[in-house]
């Protein structure tokens, strides 16, 4: 009996050392991927910061004076702030990449009151997005006010 009792006890405590070593191995993996990601999304924002500028200043040479670009560069993030001039209503863009932490985050701002920030992953955007915006920000029927 005693045996079987002291195998039991050895066995138990395989057991729990293993299950240990299972959860410290998950955990380890689980870090190494979410740092794998914080590292994909902080290099996908610096990469987006040229790729702003480009369609952003595309858009400001082609508007005939109606735009301006405002640019803001600090550690860990770049802000760029698109201005609608003229005709009214004036308006703008903005959009600040931050490749420190791997996000961008964009903002509205129209007759004085900024509208809430949308938050999106760098990994999630592309120029097409930025495009999209600039449409956007250039619809001038959506932006006059409504009679």
């Amino acid at each position: 009996m005693m045996s079987t009792f002291g195998d039991d006890v050895q066995k138990a405590v395989e057991d729990a050392r293993r299950q240990e070593q299972d959860e410290r191995d998950q955990e380890s993996q689980r870090r190494d991927r979410a740092d794998a990601a914080r590292v994909a999304r902080s290099a996908r924002a610096k990469e987006l910061v040229d790729e702003i500028r480009a369609v952003f200043e595309e858009a400001v040479d082609r508007s005939d004076g109606a735009l301006h670009l405002n640019t803001v560069a600090s550690t860990g993030s770049c802000e760029y702030a698109l201005e609608w001039i003229a005709p009214p209503p004036a308006r703008t863009l903005k959009v600040t990449v931050n490749w420190s932490e791997g996000y961008v985050q964009e903002a509205w701002i129209s007759n004085g009151s900024v509208r809430p920030a949308t938050t999106i992953t760098s990994t999630s955007m592309d120029a097409d997005h930025m495009v999209s915006l600039v449409r956007k920000l250039t619809d001038h029927g959506a932006w006059k006010p409504k009679r």
